[in-house]
């Protein structure tokens, strides 16, 4: 029961980081280049991780048989009669531990690299409340009823007789 709840534990934290990855990608690459970033990704996720995993874990599997059944029909058509499970239990575990360890260096780092990034534009939205609050009333009254919506807002300066 242990070994289940550390392997759920592991694969929760491990999902828990796709969320704060994409969203690293999707801000650090410019617009037009996000469908090139994610199809790249999908790739590089395919390639190194997708298409090798049933190879390597079938040669681990294969590594732990301790009787071979060999058929007499042919050379080719082996297969494990039984299986040292202590020696399979550390090898799988051991290299599914590497990766993972792996994923969370590269993880760490990359956190570190993305200090400055800024994941949201509340510095802007703040600058643009402020830019809207200084705005008096006069010089609302002097801005069209329908301008600038969806953009920054107008600064209107009044010019009061004192400037005249």
């Amino acid at each position: 029961m242990g070994h289940l709840a550390v392997l759920l534990t592991i694969a929760f934290l491990v999902a828990t980081n796709r969320v704060p990855n994409s969203l690293i990608m999707m801000r650090a690459v410019a617009p037009k280049d996000k469908g090139a970033a994610v199809s790249s990704c999908l790739s590089m996720v395919s390639t190194f991780a997708l298409l090798p995993a049933p190879f390597l874990y079938a040669a681990l599997y294969d590594n732990s048989c301790v009787l071979w059944d060999v058929s007499e029909c042919s050379d080719q058509s082996r297969h494990c009669l039984l299986y040292d499970t202590d020696k399979m239990r550390r090898l799988v575990h051991f290299v599914s531990a590497a990766f993972v360890a792996l994923g969370i260096a590269c993880d760490v780092i990359v956190f570190r690299n993305v200090k400055n990034l800024k994941m949201y534009d509340f510095d802007q939205e703040e600058k643009e409340k402020e830019a809207i609050s200084t705005i008096s009333p006069q010089e609302i009254a002097l801005l069209p009823k329908n301008a600038n919506k969806g953009q920054e807002p107008l600064k209107v300066k009044l010019e009061t007789e004192a400037t005249l």
